[in-house]
């Protein structure tokens, strides 16, 4: 075993045994779009799988060729936080505590896809896909919007 791997090889080791699972996404948007963007960590931009190539890099369309791709991700977000040691000035309110979002707990986005390869250097697409919102809306902010622009009578 020569010198730099014996002295690299017990920091990986004590580096994979501290290492704890990170699980997150991209907010509320997904890594890709389709199922091959998805699988690639959303590496469909540089490298176009499907006709959902058009949602992140139309030009990716050339690439591609005819093709119709429809799917649906069922995605399973754990919505939650807990909140110790803020100290807020008096007067404020405790935010302290445990928070639960999880009200809804799955999400279904759909995904549809044609591309139409026209010419060789010329592709016609169509990218439709679900994305964001997650039940994020309040009921104060719902309200705001449904009362707006009505009469009073």
């Amino acid at each position: 075993m020569n010198r730099t791997l014996r002295s690299v090889l017990p920091i990986v080791i004590a580096s994979l045994l501290i290492v704890n699972s990170a699980f997150a996404t991209d907010g509320y948007f997904l890594t890709g779009y389709g199922t091959k963007q998805q699988g690639q960590g959303g590496a469909g931009v540089a490298k176009p799988g499907d006709s959902l190539a058009g949602a992140t890099n139309p030009a990716g369309l050339i690439l591609v060729g005819n093709r119709f791709d429809i799917g649906l991700t069922v995605f399973r977000p754990n919505r939650s936080a807990t909140i110790i040691g803020n100290q807020l000035p008096p007067g404020y309110p405790n935010v302290n505590g445990a928070y639960d979002a999880n009200r809804v707990k799955n999400f279904e986005l759909p995904e549809l896809g044609y591309s139409f390869q026209y010419r060789p250097k010329l592709a016609l697409g169509v990218a439709i896909y679900g994305n964001g919102g997650l039940d994020l809306i309040s009921a104060a902010y719902w309200s705001l919007w449904h009362h707006q622009g009505r009469r009073r009578r």
